[in-house]
């Protein structure tokens, strides 16, 4: 329901000399009920003359504690309180905001009537009502005795979904007589969006001017992705003011960080993402227009004419990966406004902002240039292949054909190659069999698979987490195969890498490993114990000493369990390195003081994360 006939209802209710029913608002959680309380229907009682009060409901209990939160709402306006056992008058109102001992407040309120008299002139607003933890219907009788017979003007926030099952029918039932209208609200972003701006108008003017600049672009992205959740809105505004000090540096890349720090938001405020989730990008920073028409766009199978089947009951049941989910969700006309940027990826999942990172990474960003190979790729790796002339086909796919032959693609392009060769050859397209194209392939492969390049959660997406399975076992396999020679080929360089910065002393070079492995329980992982304490045993104290303290930093936090666990095997194994070193030795000098101090640090270290 539009947001202005609920205040057009809400103005006739107040305008109303004598009513006896309530008004409900219902709307979904985090829809900004509240907010349209307090920044304009409270605003409107103002005008009327009505004294606006507001009540939570989430969390109450019993209805003595709610009769309790009502009355100290209402008492310090009133100058009279009757009472069933005589007049109390106004030094109830020093009473119930006092403690007296062992003196139960509930017993001095049971007992107090609020003179009608003079609640005319107060409109109540009682939030939260499926988040009390009394009864429903019990609220709403609760309700019912100051709207029915003393005409208190009230306003109730709900969400009906939520109300529990088992009540629905009491519920419904009392409903009918407390309730005069039930009014639907939904979220109007676009009056609410610069509210929550505006916020920032005298805090920070240069901030809520960039949100002003980008106002029609944020609102045109929540009205593509359906959100107007004012609580997710408000965490999201957050997070770029946040961002903004850095950002605003570099304004060529605005609307992509303002775009992937939305989407990345919803993610995680529906539980699509969790904190843990910090480290595991779900193959998201592989998305760019290159992959989505590689791998969201394959060809037709067997059978296909065209776009269509012969036999619609042969139709096959297609199955989105997770990952396509998230593209056809929020990217599937925006994917060249997309980039993803890891530093605020974690800073929207965990709250930690690496201003360097995101500096370094925004240093790093320049358009994409897209080479000649791609070019012709995209011509026909993709259904635009149909749009091609006879002979713009012909030179793309001998050009592509050859460039593939030559191992100029990515390794992982070679599936999708495969996918669509093969159909054109089953089409008719081209003059190849499968055993030339995968024997062309195959040698293409071999060439691609000598740059070393590898991308983990590309191959992962592929092969792993979403289990793509293809027609052309043969070229899979051959990309699995060359994927982990580079990888075991790259893990032994990392592993090394530690190793030799120990063995030259360099400490500069050991800071800087440790911060790049900050949160990454990689660090460890392409190592022997045994390799790391020889290397240490022929360190110089002052290396030694360093790793001390990095190792110390490393596991300082108090969360560390949740990030670093995996270390604990390890280390545990190259602390009985240490213990054993060190049962051996009878004197002590500085050397075997920073050993000494270093296994009772590890045993420190392995207790928090065990």
């Amino acid at each position: 329901m539009d947001s202005n006939y609920i205040e057009e209802t809400f103005e006739n209710y107040l305008s109303t000399a004598s009513t006896n029913y309530a008004l409900l608002i219902d709307g979904s959680w985090g829809s900004g009920k509240t907010y349209f309380w307090k920044n304009t229907l409270a605003k409107k009682c103002a005008k009327k003359e009505f004294k606006p009060i507001y009540l939570s409901l989430n969390g109450i209990n019993k209805i003595e504690d709610l009769k309790y939160q009502f009355l100290i709402k209402i008492v310090p306006f009133l100058n009279v309180l009757d009472s069933k056992t005589g007049n109390i008058g106004k030094t109830l109102i020093a009473t119930l905001s006092s403690s007296l001992g062992n003196v139960d407040i509930n017993n001095l309120i049971k007992d107090i009537e609020v003179d009608s008299k003079k609640l005319n002139t107060y409109v109540v607003c009682f939030d939260d009502l499926e988040r009390c933890s009394i009864a429903t219907p019990e609220v709403l009788g609760f309700i019912n005795n100051y709207v029915e017979h003393k005409g208190l003007k009230v306003v109730i926030l709900s969400d009906e979904s939520k109300i529990d099952e088992k009540e629905k029918d009491k519920y419904n039932n009392i409903k009918e007589k407390v309730i005069g209208r039930v009014l639907s609200y939904r979220n109007n972003v676009s009056k609410t969006l610069p509210l929550l701006f505006k916020k920032y108008e005298t805090e920070n003017t240069d901030f809520y001017n960039f949100l002003d600049g980008q106002k029609d672009f944020v609102l045109d992205l929540l009205k593509s992705y359906q959100e107007d959740n004012l609580r997710k809105v408000s965490f999201y505004i957050d997070l770029l003011h946040g961002l903004y000090p850095i950002i605003k540096d570099f304004d060529k890349f605005n609307k992509e960080v303002v775009m992937f720090t939305l989407i990345i938001t919803l993610e995680f405020k529906t539980g699509k993402l969790t904190s843990s989730d910090y480290k595991d990008y779900k193959g998201y920073n592989s998305l760019n227009s290159t992959y989505a028409a590689f791998n969201f766009q394959v060809p037709e199978k067997k059978g296909y004419l065209g776009h269509f089947k012969k036999d619609d009951s042969e139709k096959e049941e297609k199955t989105e990966s997770p990952l396509e989910v998230f593209y056809n969700k929020y990217l599937n006309d925006k994917i060249d406004q997309y980039f993803f940027y890891p530093s605020i990826y974690e800073y929207v999942l965990t709250g930690y902002f690496d201003k360097d990172r995101l500096v370094d990474e925004l240093k790093k960003r320049h358009p994409e240039e897209v080479p000649p190979e791609t070019l012709a790729y995209r011509k026909i790796i993709t259904y635009r292949f149909r749009h091609l002339s006879n002979t713009e086909f012909e030179e793309s796919f001998e050009q592509v054909y050859q460039l593939a032959e030559e191992g100029k693609y990515f390794l992982y392009d070679y599936l999708q190659l495969s996918n669509f060769f093969n159909f054109f050859s089953e089409s008719k397209l081209i003059n190849f069999t499968k055993s030339e194209i995968q024997n062309t392939l195959d040698n293409g492969i071999q060439i691609s698979q000598k740059r070393d390049e590898i991308n983990e959660d590309l191959f992962d997406s592929m092969f792993v987490r979403f289990g793509i399975k293809d027609d052309d076992q043969f070229i899979a396999e051959k990309i699995k195969d060359a994927h982990q020679i580079i990888k075991a080929k790259k893990e032994t360089q990392k592993g090394n890498l530690l190793i030799e910065t120990i063995n030259k002393n360099d400490s500069e070079e050991l800071d800087e490993i440790f911060k790049r492995f900050f949160f990454n329980d990689k660090m460890f992982q392409y190592l022997t114990p045994i390799g790391l304490f020889d290397s240490l045993k022929q360190a110089n104290n002052e290396t030694i000493d360093n790793f001390n303290q990095n190792l110390d930093k490393r596991y300082s936090s108090t969360n560390v369990k949740d990030y670093l666990s995996n270390d604990l095997p390890f280390l545990q194994e190259f602390n009985a390195c240490l213990n054993k070193y060190l049962s051996s030795k009878t004197n002590t000098d500085v050397n075997i003081f920073l050993f000494n101090e270093l296994t009772a640090k590890v045993d420190s270290i392995c207790e928090k994360l065990s």
